[in-house]
């Protein structure tokens, strides 16, 4: 509402869409900044994944996440980060020796 682009307001982006994905709840229907827990509203949601998507969506940035990775290590703890795979293509060219 602000207008200012930070990492807080990325957060509060993403766990807004994960809370319309989850829950169904349309936040363009519903008042400013009104999201009940997503576990009130799908039981079968973990509670820490609605903790995490709570705190996600709060209105004072202060409560938010301060980062992306923050935000991902309470939704998923204890994961170690795997390294990007490639996958190359083998090439069509011919190599003369």
């Amino acid at each position: 509402y602000q207008g200012l682009a930070t990492p807080q307001s990325d957060v509060y982006a993403l766990g807004a869409t994960l809370h319309h994905l989850l829950t169904g709840l349309d936040p363009t229907e519903r008042k400013p900044f009104d999201y009940p827990p997503v576990r009130d509203v799908v039981p079968a949601v973990s509670q820490r994944t609605s903790d995490a998507i709570a705190r996600a969506v709060q209105f004072k940035v202060d409560d938010r996440y301060a980062s992306i990775r923050e935000f991902w290590d309470a939704l998923i703890p204890g994961r170690t980060p795997q390294p990007g795979q490639v996958r190359v293509a083998p090439s069509t060219r011919r190599i003369e020796q």
